[in-house]
Order: structure tokens, then C-alpha cells, then sequence
């Protein structure tokens, strides 16, 4: 449920909040970031595949936890550097937010498949999904502009991310397996 809130998280970041965020602390306005969500969302459609076959070319739970790490490690700087940031900065810092979150979403799938048994997949990914993130991914665009607003600093809008992020990194961690190779079988056996 950690991981597929940071998955939708990433998203709500990305391509809802930095709408409302960007002209509360800089002087672009909304239309400008809403018009940039386009581009946004087509380096999202072609990095998709991309950072899909760099994990599949390597241990999945690793790509994510690298993605993890890093999220959680530059979530506060690049929200913090949002604060009176030029257009060319904006877009340069978003187009990171973007990358961040797409390599982690890539092997998302992949990575819940291999850890369930078939007999169990069906139910427990769809409610882990389910819950995951509309109890943690959903709430993500609302409390960190709620974070901003109580304390006015620019990088508060990233703690929920950052915990977030920091919580799957947790997971991650500790549940990766111990693989002789990348095609081995799912971590749980069936029963």
C-alpha cells in the first residue's frame, strides 16, 4: 500500500500540485503551469518504457529503491528551490519531479506481480492498490499545500513525499529478496 501511494504521490506532485504551488511562490501563473502539464506529461509517456526496461535489465526492487532514496534525499531542495524560481527553473526542477516519480512508477507492476503468488495476485495487488492510493496517494496535493500554507516555507510542501518516499524506501529494503538471478520466482510461494 506504501508503494502505491508513493506511486500516485508522484503523480499528484508532479502534475496537480506544482499547478497551484508554482504562482504562490514565484510570479508565472497558473495558465503557464497548466499549459507546461502537456510536456510534462509526454516526457511522462516516453520515460515510461524507458525506465521500464532499464529495471527490467536489472533487479526491479533496486530501481525502486533507488528511485525511493533519491525522492526522499531531493524532494525538500527542489520544492525549496521553487521558492521566486525563474520559468527556465520551474521547468527544470518539474522535469526532475517527473523522472523521479516515472522511475519508481516503471516497475511498479512488475515488482507487485513477482511478490504475490497468482492464486492471491488478483485480490491482494487490487487492494493494496485500492487503498494505497486513494488513503495515501489521493490526500497528497492537499496536505502539502495545507503544509505550506501553516508554515510558509517553500519546502514543506515535500514532507508528505519525503515521508512517504522514505516509508518505501523502508519496505524496499527490507523486503528485497534474495535472488540468484532476476528471473528467479515470486517471494512468497503459493500455497
Amino acid at each position: 500500500m506504501i508503494a502505491t501511494g508513493l506511486s500516485y504521490a508522484n503523480y499528484m506532485i508532479a502534475l496537480v500540485l506544482m499547478n497551484s504551488f508554482v504562482p504562490l511562490v514565484t510570479s508565472i501563473d497558473k495558465s503557464t503551469m497548466a499549459s507546461l502539464n502537456t510536456s510534462l506529461l509526454l516526457l511522462d509517456f516516453v520515460s515510461l518504457p524507458v525506465f521500464g526496461w532499464i529495471a527490467s535489465k536489472s533487479l526491479r526492487e533496486r530501481f525502486m529503491l533507488i528511485s525511493a532514496l533519491a525522492i526522499a534525499i531531493l524532494a525538500a531542495p527542489l520544492c525549496a528551490l521553487l521558492y521566486d524560481a525563474s520559468l527556465g527553473q520551474v521547468i527544470a526542477i518539474r522535469i526532475c519531479i517527473v523522472l523521479l516519480g516515472t522511475a519508481f512508477c516503471a516497475p511498479f507492476q512488475a515488482w507487485a506481480h513477482q511478490l504475490v503468488p497468482k492464486s492471491h495476485r488478483y485480490i491482494l495487488i487490487s487492494l493494496a492498490y485500492a487503498i494505497g492510493s486513494q488513503l495515501l496517494g489521493s490526500p497528497t496535493a492537499a496536505l502539502s499545500l495545507w503544509a505550506f500554507k501553516t508554515t510558509g516555507i517553500a519546502a514543506s510542501v515535500s514532507w508528505y513525499w519525503l515521508i512517504l518516499a522514505a516509508s518505501a524506501s523502508v519496505i524496499l529494503y527490507s523486503t528485497k529478496p534474495n535472488y540468484k538471478t532476476k528471473d528467479s520466482p515470486c517471494l512468497f510461494p503459493s500455497t
